[in-house]
């Protein structure tokens, strides 16, 4: 079966072909298009009273297919899929393969590498990213002389 694509007000439509239609033809609001590969997985990032929480959604990924990378003060989430699908009837055959992946990167500060955890549940990671409880710099007001 076919998803419906919703109409979108900023496409510009006038009449019954919409002006820029071909240039527009890809960008169809797909969760994971080529053009933007971050709008296929949706993250929280909260801050709490001594950890960070990134949430991620992650719906029909298996635990294994995630991957959570942290190098110097960047973490990165990557989640890769692939399926086959064999179907055998009296009359018929249907074959069909699907893959994808997904990845998004951020920037942290303030965290104890060696504390950092993760949990999968019900298709969310939860990664906690605990605080390293640096002393806050203080601020100066510097008069000019």
């Amino acid at each position: 079966m076919f998803d419906l694509i919703p109409f979108r007000k900023d496409r510009n439509f006038r009449g019954l072909i919409p002006d820029g239609l071909w240039e527009n033809f890809f960008d169809t609001g797909f969760p994971a298009s080529i053009e933007n590969p971050a709008a296929g997985m949706r993250v929280d990032i909260r801050e709490e009273d001594d950890r960070y929480l990134i949430e991620a959604d992650l719906p029909g990924f298996k635990k294994e297919d995630i991957g959570i990378q942290m190098n110097d003060n960047r973490i990165t989430i990557t989640a890769e899929h692939n399926e086959d699908f064999e179907e055998r009837g009296d009359s018929y055959l249907r074959r069909e393969r699907r893959s994808g992946k997904l990845a998004r990167s951020f920037v942290v500060d303030n965290v104890k590498h060696d504390g950092v955890s993760a949990g999968y549940e019900n298709g969310v990671l939860r990664v906690f990213l605990p605080k390293e409880n640096k002393q806050p710099s203080k601020n100066k007001k510097i008069d000019i002389q």
